[in-house]
């Protein structure tokens, strides 16, 4: 779908957006801060927390992938919203609405590789992508495309990410989570981060990235702007093609 045909019931008037929260890191890179209410993070957490996750390549991270249709419409919105306030901080920064949405579920205080999202479903273009972080406190790094330097952000429970125009392919990492310091609407027996990350891919080809590992991390370093995005790897491969099940009513609890 075009980002300029956001459908009607996910336009939000001015005096919703967070703007005032939003920070331009460099062109085509904003932080949004309490981008989420806290009674938004929690209804978050229900709805996409009680999704059919997959193991990851390691034991701390789990994954679910799939159109945005199955799951709450809340997160849809939630994706439009910080991605419109992100396009009204930054000049550089293209409109986009989301096909797709990716939950990573980080259960320790181990993190991700760095990396650059190449690959197909990740979305062609310079529309943005757009990281909600629910949860756990993570160090964040992301590399400069300006300067090559990096730098740490923390993303607390609440705040969005949003890369796109000129940083679109930025180098990123999880760095590390601390679950010490999950919020306190969290349980403590179900402290995790759960990064909720949203693109504007070609549909029809989901079957292929439910699973993905760092041995798919490939062309990393000879990839370059303007080359054609990586399509899946063998082991990618004739994976379950059905649909993911429904959300099930019975979703992590989160206390009042």
């Amino acid at each position: 779908m075009s980002p300029s045909r956001v459908p009607d019931a996910y336009r939000l008037p001015d005096a919703y957006l967070p703007t005032g929260r939003s920070k331009v890191i460099e062109p085509g890179l904003v932080v949004i801060r309490a981008a989420l209410a806290e009674t938004e993070q929690q209804t978050l957490f229900r709805a996409v927390g009680g999704s059919r996750f997959l193991p990851a390549e390691t034991a701390n991270r789990e994954r679910v992938y799939d159109r945005v249709e199955a799951f709450d419409a809340a997160a849809t919105a939630a994706c439009v919203c910080a991605s419109t306030c992100a396009s009204q901080a930054d000049a550089a920064m293209p409109n986009m609405f989301p096909t797709h949405l990716l939950a990573n579920r980080y259960s320790s205080t181990s993190g991700l590789v760095w990396h650059r999202d190449i690959y197909r479903n990740d979305g062609d273009g310079d529309a943005p992508i757009v990281i909600l972080s629910l949860g756990a406190p993570c160090q964040f790094g992301v590399e400069s495309v300006v300067t090559g330097e990096r730098r740490v952000i923390e993303l607390r429970s609440g705040d969005a990410l949003v890369f796109g125009g000129p940083c679109r392919f930025i180098k990123h990492a999880v760095l590390s989570i601390d679950l010490e310091r999950s919020p306190t609407w969290m349980p403590v027996e179900q402290r995790a981060r759960l990064s909720l990350t949203f693109r504007e891919a070609v549909l029809g080809q989901e079957h292929l990235y439910r699973t993905f590992k760092a041995e798919h991390l490939t062309e990393q370093e000879r990839w370059r702007p303007g080359d054609p995005l990586v399509g899946p790897q063998p082991t990618q491969q004739g994976l379950d093609q059905s649909p993911l099940p429904a959300r099930s009513e019975a979703a992590v609890a989160c206390s009042a």
